[in-house]
């Protein structure tokens, strides 16, 4: 629970005066930890904030708290023993998505350092759990404000997104072979090459396509063969171009085996979205009717599907 906003003496621009600014509890503070980003070299980080305070505010999301941005300075305090901090809190995703993009446009060179792909996927990610703005049409799409916020085309960050879901799950998973979080390294890889041979959306969907079927090639560049068609720039000599002519194994041909493996991650993801989503303001909405039905017409389905297949199993 965060207390009475303080007054600051803040020199940002005026926009953020729009955001509450106030002091929470550090242990209050909720995170999504990474798989693939490790946080160090924090010392001098925590004496400064030891010494003279947290500086720049942390930005939290105030449905949940949320971290949204601030990674550095959340686990600097944590190192500095500090038992308060002075955090922005955004209500709803667009507030957040300002407050966000100017983070990752202007970092404070003291505080702060350039968010990683990883960083600002889960952040978009983070900040997608926000309500929409007060007056939103029907059509309001979150993703799309939460990959704006963070720079990142629309196709690519829900790709992310959900190799993001999938490679923190392998984490709670004793026996995960880490294949999710070796395609979302590749991902990333992706994302962060410049002149990349293919498109980036044509890259990063058969690198999702193949994990899903259990694959993830040793480099990204073995990956363009199963992309099919030719690169964008394709010399003589090109890694593509002896990349292509290598043996390598091949993709799965059976196409209906992949649309059995997509479907069933397409609802598990949409689960996890309603977890995210249904809360006990839900029952004053008027959308709780048609989401009920819904759920209770989704149950019966499955029900349906679960015989039949312990029937085909049993066979």
């Amino acid at each position: 629970m965060h207390t009475r906003p303080l007054r600051t003496n803040a020199t940002k621009p005026e926009k953020r005066k729009a955001l509450e600014l106030a002091k929470i509890r550090l242990s209050d503070i909720r995170i999504t930890k990474s798989p693939t980003e490790r946080i160090r070299d924090l010392d001098g980080l925590a004496s400064s904030i030891r010494t003279s305070g947290l500086k720049e505010p942390l930005l939290v999301a105030e449905k949940d708290h949320f971290l949204l941005s601030g990674n550095r300075r959340f686990e600097a305090s944590k190192q500095a023993h500090m038992h308060f901090v002075a955090a922005i809190f955004a209500k709803d995703i667009e507030e957040g998505a300002l407050e966000l993009r100017q983070h990752i446009e202007n970092p404070d060179p003291l505080y702060s350092l350039p968010m990683t792909v990883t960083e600002r996927v889960t952040a978009a990610f983070n900040l997608h759990r926000l309500p929409p703005p007060s007056g939103a049409d029907e059509g309001f799409r979150r993703e799309v404000s939460a990959a704006a916020a963070v720079g990142l085309p629309t196709k690519v960050y829900k790709v992310l997104r959900s190799t993001l879901r999938k490679a923190e799950r392998e984490m709670t998973t004793p026996d995960s072979a880490g294949t999710a979080e070796r395609s979302l390294s590749l991902m990333v890889e992706a994302v962060e090459k410049p002149g990349l041979d293919y498109p980036l959306v044509s890259v990063l969907a058969k690198l999702h396509q193949l994990l899903l079927q259990g694959i993830c090639p040793d480099t990204l560049e073995s990956c363009f063969p199963y992309l099919g068609g030719k690169p964008r720039v394709h010399e003589a000599g090109s890694t593509s171009a002896r990349i292509a002519s290598s043996s390598l194994p091949k993709a799965r041909s059976h196409r209906r085996e992949y649309d059995y493996v997509r479907t069933a991650d397409v609802v598990i993801g949409t689960l996890e979205g309603l977890s995210d989503v249904v809360t006990d303001d839900l029952a004053t909405s008027e959308h709780f009717a048609y989401m009920l039905k819904a759920l209770k017409d989704a149950r019966r389905m499955s029900h349906t599907y679960v015989k039949k297949m312990e029937k085909m199993r049993n066979e």
